[in-house]
């Protein structure tokens, strides 16, 4: 969903998350990253694979 361009509090809602706070905490504990800066980086791959 955040590489489809929904915002994160549509997310963090949908995936049962209380707080957006909470699913970014849990989304950079997983990947490294803030989900905004993993959209960014999804981005940038697929832009160089065109």
């Amino acid at each position: 969903m955040l590489s489809d361009g929904f915002p994160v509090q549509t997310v963090s809602h949908k995936l049962g998350y209380s707080t957006n706070s909470a699913f970014i905490a849990m989304f950079q504990a997983a990947t490294g990253a803030t989900p905004n800066a993993f959209r960014g980086l999804a981005r940038d791959e697929d832009e160089t694979s065109n």
